[in-house]
């Protein structure tokens, strides 16, 4: 039995270990224990580096970006962005040509083949060069200072600039900005027309300029800073249209005011009349030459219209709105003062102009609009003597010491003259040949009279002569003996005017009278 006995079976052997890893389960995630190849890993590290490149340059160019919208500031302001932009600038780019050294450092030791290498050198380029580009140029562009604008003040509205007008333009807030970057202004030239000639100097931001006729144009100021470097603004003017002209550029109350269409004409004998209205609700004024005056008593903005009619009876209308408005405040106090003081009268006719002002002054500047000017430090008188008819605009520019602009305007009237022949006068005292005397006190009450049709009287008076005029009567008494001169002025229908001076000789009272009585 014992031969019988069944050996017992031995155990069986392990399986072989294979040579391959079984897959995973999931065939996407490595089997516990798998190990990546070695050119993964590099392909990995290489990826998460261009990844952080690419948003450290997106970052970079974004914030320059940012600084290109930001600076320079429209207002000069921005200071403290400007400097932090600039460090942080510098720093982008110095990290940026770290990192590309360091790429080159790399793609030069590494074992791989030559297009490997030129590949990695293109990635490196197409990351990095955008960024340090962007960085070069941002600094030239946000430290660049802002455009300066120069602003028109006056008129208000684009639909009143119809020539010819008086464009009054301000560079404040040029000069704000340029307060802000740190300059300080000394004075302000100005260029009318754009043609390179600097027509007028000023301390205060402001100048008005007079364009004539319809056109494109660019007025520029150049604004001198301490040191004597400059800057420049420009405005760009377009003017469509022309009508007539009104002088000054802003009328004030209860000073004349010159009209004119001589601009609107090729040929002034071609016109036959203008019939003005000026908008206060009187009756409409007629000329037969290119040139009106007129004076408003009132504030307000008056609708002005001139007719006018030419030899071949052909008619043009032109209307604008003049803004009457009360006198500005000088910069300092100066005034100017005429004899005689209603400036018109028959051609030749002679004016003596006065300045008072006791600022002392740096220069004074006559204009007599009649193509005649001087131009002094000492020259608060002026006499000048108007040859033709027409009406002129007399302006005098007086500048103080410090810079400091003052303008004043007169208009003066010189006619044809107003032949009366046949003028007399009623009332006392008795008027001879121009002449009239008495004894203190003497009483006056002149009318004159003429069979002229259509003339309106007149009177100018010294202070001494305590007087009232009621209508074309003249009413006052002389108090104080002297000689005194009384001035007639008279206007005709067609624009014609005579002034005649009377001369009145006040005498010390007689004695008084001795009454003797003798008995029959």
């Amino acid at each position: 039995m014992a031969d019988d006995v069944i050996p017992p079976t031995p155990p069986s052997p392990p399986p072989a270990a294979s040579a391959q890893a079984a897959p995973a389960v999931d065939a996407v995630s490595a089997s516990p224990g798998a190990v990546l190849p070695p050119e993964n890993v590099v392909r990995a590290k290489k990826k998460s580096v261009l990844l952080l490149l690419g948003i450290f340059n997106a970052v970079f160019i974004f914030w320059c970006a940012f600084l290109l919208l930001a600076l320079p500031s429209p207002t000069g302001e921005g200071g403290s962005l400007l400097s932090v932009g600039l460090l942080s600038i510098l720093v982008g780019e110095v990290i940026i040509i770290g990192l590309a050294l360091l790429g080159l450092k790399r793609i030069s030791v590494s074992t791989v083949s030559i297009e490997t290498r030129r590949r990695s050198l293109i990635k490196l380029i197409a990351v990095l060069l955008p960024g340090f580009l962007i960085g070069v140029v941002t600094p030239f562009f946000i430290m660049g200072e802002p455009a300066l604008p120069l602003d028109i003040v006056e008129p208000a509205t684009a639909a009143e600039l119809v020539a010819p007008v008086a464009v009054t333009l301000s560079a404040e807030r040029a000069t704000t900005i340029l307060g802000n970057l740190g300059f300080r202004v000394s004075k302000y030239q100005w260029d009318a027309d754009g043609d390179g000639t600097m027509n007028e100097e000023t301390v205060t931001p402001t100048a008005t300029v007079l364009i004539e006729r319809p056109g494109v144009y660019v007025p520029i100021v150049r604004i001198v800073l301490e040191g004597g470097s400059t800057r420049r603004a420009a405005r760009r003017i377009s003017i469509p249209t022309a009508v007539f002209s009104v002088t000054p550029a802003q009328p004030v109350v209860e000073k004349a005011v010159k009209f004119s269409v001589a601009g609107l004409l090729t040929d002034p004998k071609l016109l036959k009349q203008v019939q003005w209205d000026f908008g206060d609700g009187n009756p409409p004024v007629t000329t037969t030459t290119a040139d009106a005056a007129y004076t408003y008593y009132a504030v307000g903005d008056y609708a002005v219209t001139a007719l006018m009619q030419m030899q071949n009876q052909s008619q043009a209308t032109y209307k604008r709105t003049v803004a009457v408005r009360d006198p500005p405040p000088l910069p300092f106090a100066i005034t100017m003062t005429t004899e005689p003081k209603t400036l018109v009268g028959p051609a030749p006719f002679g004016v003596l102009f006065r300045l008072e002002s006791e600022t002392p002054l740096k220069e004074i500047a006559w204009s007599f609009g009649d193509g005649k000017e001087d131009r002094g430090a000492a020259l608060l008188r002026q006499s000048h003597v108007f040859e033709s008819a027409g009406i002129y605009s007399v302006v005098v520019r007086a500048r103080s010491e410090d810079g400091t602009l003052a303008e004043l305007t007169a208009i003066v009237r010189a006619t044809e003259v107003l032949t009366l022949r046949d003028l007399q006068f009623e009332g006392v005292p008795t008027v001879l040949n121009g002449k009239a005397s008495g004894e203190v006190p003497i009483d006056v009450r002149l009318t004159p009279k003429t069979s002229t049709p259509l003339v309106q009287f007149r009177w100018e008076v010294p202070d001494e002569l305590d007087a009232q005029a009621n209508g074309s009567t003249l009413l006052g008494v002389f108090r104080k003996e002297g000689t005194y001169s009384v001035t007639l002025m008279g206007e005709g229908a067609e624009g014609k005017s005579v002034r005649m001076p009377i001369t009145f000789d006040v005498k010390p009272p007689s004695a008084e009278p001795v009454i003797s009585l003798t008995p029959d």
